[in-house]
Formats: structure tokens, sequence, C-alpha cells
């Protein structure tokens, strides 16, 4: 990385266990371990009447979400906003060397599609619209898979030539084969002789988990022993009783165990725990749950859906999202089947070592030192104009 310029890196939120969030915060480590001058920016969020709160609505989560404020940079500075949302703080501000990863474009050009948004309020809508204005602006696109490139020249008619993919990466040290201690099973109320299926994401309606429960009731007929173990916080209370109520109403209640926030050691047990993962999202930019499960050699079934069959390569059986049916068949085989998990072991580690956040590090600061490349010669062509 060239000393002439540093990098401000926007959007990475302390103490938050969401994706995009350990996206921030893993690049962030490991462009500062490889020496690349990171510093990190806050959003300055607007003065809101005090009354405003005594409403209900939480304006700090709201403009940490679509901020509309970016304080000016200081000097040679590459600017990266780590996720698209935050586009929205440059519609009405020119920033210089701009970076935008863009991890999906959901709920910027998907509205027509109720499962993918029906938890967006208007304003949510409207916020989204500018932030895909925004990522016009930028100097260069990041998109973390081909499937999200390709959605990004689809809808936002950006070029082609400035949107690079850069795969994100796993964090080989925590997400790997691993003995999992006594006290964990005990602090979860699990147990080491019982097979589990094992989900990891929200309730967001795209995370399709209506049919997921459908299929596994299925399953539990055949294979009555199983349960199914759902982790991930609930960020959509009503879904999440809507799915209990749905479980209820298929009779495998007492099988299916939902667990909210968990620590990423936690998360590595709950992956090694697990006979098999499944993940029957709608839509996924990149879908790093099924990558994680990977790298702790558990057998992935997932969708064949957006981004997912790019991620997990021949390493996992694929069926329809739609289809519970060939989803329940996929599930019992892989249960029933001792070789067959085996062998989806090897392959689910040979894949999950295709990626590491080092990889992604060193192809994100290929692409500042484009940016600043990019920005010289636009200069360069404007001093030869007025000349």
């Amino acid at each position: 990385m060239p000393s002439q310029f540093t990098v401000r890196m926007v959007g990475l939120s302390e103490g938050s266990s969401t994706g995009l969030s350990r996206y921030a915060r893993s690049l962030y480590q490991e462009l500062t371990r490889q020496g690349v001058a990171v510093g990190l920016t806050e959003f300055k969020n607007p003065p809101i009447p005090s009354f405003v709160g005594k409403l209900g609505f939480d304006s700090a989560k709201f403009f940490s979400t679509f901020p509309v404020a970016l304080p000016d940079s200081v000097g040679n500075t590459v600017t990266h906003l780590t996720t698209q949302n935050h586009a929205s703080a440059v519609v009405f501000k020119k920033v210089e060397r701009l970076v935008v990863t863009v991890h999906d474009l959901i709920t910027l050009c998907y509205n027509h599609y109720p499962e993918f948004t029906t938890h967006l309020k208007f304003y949510d809508k409207f916020f989204n619209r500018l932030a895909a204005h925004g990522l016009k602006k930028a100097g260069m696109l990041i998109a973390d898979s081909e499937y999200t490139r390709q959605d990004i020249i689809r809808h936002l008619a950006y070029p082609s030539d400035r949107i690079k993919v850069v795969y994100a990466g796993v964090n080989h040290q925590n997400f790997r084969v691993k003995e999992v201690p006594p006290n964990f099973y005990q602090r979860y109320n699990l147990r080491e002789d019982i097979p589990y299926l094992l989900n990891v994401g929200s309730e967001d309606p795209r995370k399709n988990i209506r049919r997921l429960l459908a299929a596994f009731a299925m399953v539990s007929t055949e294979l009555p022993a199983v349960r199914l173990l759902k982790v991930g916080a609930a960020e959509f209370r009503h879904e999440r009783q809507s799915l209990l109520d749905a479980a209820r109403q298929l009779g495998i209640s007492d099988k299916v165990d939902f667990f909210d926030r968990v620590s990423d050691t936690d998360l590595a047990y709950f992956y090694n725990i697990a006979t098999a993962f499944v993940f029957p999202s709608l839509y996924e930019g990149f879908g790093l749950p099924a990558l994680e499960a990977m790298a702790c050699g558990i057998p992935v079934i997932c969708s064949n859906a957006t981004s997912l069959p790019e991620v997990v390569g021949d390493a996992a059986l694929l069926f329809s999202p739609t289809d519970t049916v060939e989803m329940a068949t996929l599930i019992k085989w892989v249960l029933s089947e001792p070789d067959l998990q085996k062998h989806l072991r090897r392959l689910s580690l040979e894949q999950a070592a295709l990626f590491s956040w080092e990889k992604t590090a060193i192809e994100t600061a290929k692409i500042y030192r484009q940016v600043v490349e990019l920005e010289k010669e636009a200069s360069l062509k404007r001093e030869t104009h007025l000349c």
C-alpha cells in the first residue's frame, strides 16, 4: 500500500454481531495487520427534537443504518463505506476516492418481492432509494459475489469495469473443526447423543425459515430423534412469533429450539455439534453462515439460489428453495448416510479453505490503489482540458 494516502473505513459497529458488522470488523483487522493505514470514521447524526424519541422512533439506530452526514475527509484519503446502505450519506455530498462494498441489492431494488421487504416502512424505502443513487457516485464498487456484481449491472446501470468482485472471508481460527466442551451442552440444554440440524440467521422472510419448518416436519416423521436448532437474533419479532406458531401447527414445537444472539466462540460450537447445516434462503448476496459451517467441516444443504451455488461450489447439496419436499429428501438422505456425511465433510473443508480474510484484505487494498489512480487520471485530464 503506497504511503501517500490513507483509508478511512466507515460502517464498523462495535458490539454488533450482524453479518455486515462482522464483515467490516474482520476486514479492518486484517487490513491493519497487513500494515494498511486504516482509520475509523463515525457518521454525524442530525439534530432530532427530543419529543421524537417519545413517539417510539429510535433515531440513533435509524441513522446508523441510513446515515445522512459524512464528515469531510482530510488529505489524500480513500473513503470506504462497508455497506451499500450507507451510500445515502453521499447523495448530496461529493466524496473523492470513494469505495462502497455492496453485499446485496435486496432492499434497494427488490421492493416488488413481498417476501424480501415486508418488514420495511415507508421511510426505509425512501432512504433505500437515496442509497441506490449514492452508489452511483462511487469511484469503485466492491461486490462480494459475481451474482451481486451482475445485480448491480442489471439494476443500477453502473459501469461494469468499476465493479470488482471480492469475496468475504472466514475466520479459520474460530470456525474450524474442534472439540466441544461439556459446559457448552449444559449452557444451552443440549445433549451429545442427539443428531442436530442447524440453521443460522435471522427471521427475515427471505431466509425462508417457514419452508424449512415444513420440510423438517416431514423429516421428523421418519427420523423422530433429530432436533432443529435455529441460531440468530430475532431482529423481526413478529416473524419469530409467526414461526413459533407455524412450528406448533406442524406439531414440531418440542423438536425446534430457537437461540438468540450468541458469541462467535459459541457459534463455532453450534456448527461443530451439528450433523448437517441447512440454509434455505431465497436470496443471499454471499451467504457467510454456509461458509462458516463448511469451515467447521459440517455437511451443508442449501438452496440453489442467487449467490449460494457460487460460494459453496460442488461441496454442498442444492435444492430449489420453494420445494419443501426436495429439501426434506436431501436432509433425510444426509442424516441417514454416515458415508455421505464423511464425503461432504471433506468437501466442505476443501471449499472453505479457498476463502480467507487475508485474501479479502489483499484484494480490497488493490482496489484502494486503483481508485487513487483513477482519481489522478481524472485530475490530469481536467488540468489538460483547462490548458
